[in-house]
C-alpha cells in the first residue's frame, strides 16, 4: 500500500502463504526495522519509519482479526511512513518526484470514482475476489432486486453449501412480496447450517407472512433456545403478542431495549 498504491479493493481475498512466503515477508519486515534503528536518533528517516511500524503492529502482527487485509490499518501508521518517505526524498531530482506525484494524484482519482457508489465499489471488489461470498451479497444488496438475484444465483454456483446465499435469496423475495420463494430459500439456508439463529429466525418470518403463525412461532421459540439472546426472533414474538422477558446478561442496544418494550 504504501510503495505500489494500485490494486486496492474494500473486500480483499487473502489466500494463506506457503511457510518460505511467509518466513521471507517476515525477514524483511525485520532487516528494515534493524536498517532504521541505525538511523533512529535525531529524529531522522528511521525513526518515522519504527513509528509507524508501532502504530501498526496493535492491528496486523500476530493478534487475531477477521479481515486480514484492510485498507484502514494503514491510515494511524502512514503518520509515520509518510513522514519517513518526506525525509527520503529531499535529495531526489524534483522532477522525479513531480512525475511520481502525478501518477499517485491518478491512482487516487481512479480509486475516488470506484468510491461514489455502493455498486461500482461491490463490482470492483467482485472483480478483485470472484471467489469470496461477501462482497457478491454486498453488490447484490446494492443493486435493485430484479439484478441481485442473477448476481447470487451465479454465486451459488460458486459456493453451493454457503448458507448466506439463500440467505441473501430469501431477503429479497420477501422485497419483493414473494414470501413463498423466501421460504425456500430459508428452508435451504437452514438446511445447509441447521443450528443457525438467523436462519431459524428468517424461516420465521417468511412463515408468519405466509400467515402460518403456529409453525413460525416454533421456529421463533428454537432461535431463542439456541441464542436466548436473538433479538430479531424475541422482537418477532414481541409482534405476534408474545412478550417474555429476556435474560438480563444479553447486551442489547438502548434502542433494541426500547422496541422490545413496546416503545
Amino acid at each position: 500500500m504504501l510503495l505500489v498504491p494500485a490494486g486496492f479493493t474494500v473486500d480483499t481475498d487473502i489466500h494463506e502463504p506457503a511457510i518460505g512466503l511467509a518466513t521471507l515477508a517476515w525477514a524483511c519486515v525485520l532487516g528494515l526495522a534493524v536498517i532504521a534503528s541505525f538511523q533512529f536518533i535525531r529524529v531522522r528517516p528511521g525513526f518515522w519509519f519504527l513509528v509507524g511500524l508501532v502504530l501498526l503492529l496493535p492491528s496486523s502482527s500476530i493478534f487475531p482479526a477477521t479481515d486480514l487485509a484492510a485498507d484502514r490499518r494503514m491510515y494511524l501508521p502512514m503518520i509515520g511512513f509518510a513522514v519517513c518517505a518526506g525525509l527520503l526524498l529531499e535529495r531526489v531530482r524534483p522532477m522525479f518526484v513531480t512525475s511520481a506525484l502525478i501518477v499517485l494524484v491518478g491512482l487516487s482519482l481512479a480509486r475516488t470514482v470506484t468510491w461514489q457508489s455502493e455498486e461500482a465499489l461491490w463490482t470492483d471488489a467482485v472483480s478483485k475476489a470472484p471467489e469470496k461470498i461477501r462482497p457478491i451479497i454486498q453488490l447484490a444488496r446494492a443493486v435493485e432486486p430484479e439484478r441481485g438475484l442473477p448476481i447470487l444465483e451465479q454465486a451459488k454456483r460458486t459456493a453451493p453449501q454457503d448458507p448466506r446465499i439463500p440467505s441473501e435469496e430469501g431477503r429479497i423475495y420477501l422485497s419483493l412480496g414473494r414470501p413463498d420463494r423466501a421460504l425456500l430459500e430459508f428452508g435451504r439456508a437452514l438446511a445447509l447450517s441447521p443450528h443457525s439463529v438467523e436462519a431459524l429466525n428468517n424461516r420465521g418470518v417468511a412463515l408468519l407472512a405466509l400467515n402460518q403463525r403456529e409453525t413460525a412461532r416454533s421456529d421463533f421459540e428454537r432461535a431463542l433456545a439456541i441464542d436466548p439472546c436473538q433479538f430479531d426472533a424475541r422482537l418477532n414474538l414481541l409482534h405476534m403478542g408474545i412478550s417474555e422477558s429476556p435474560p438480563s446478561e444479553c447486551r442489547y442496544s438502548l434502542a433494541q431495549w426500547a422496541a422490545l418494550k413496546g416503545n
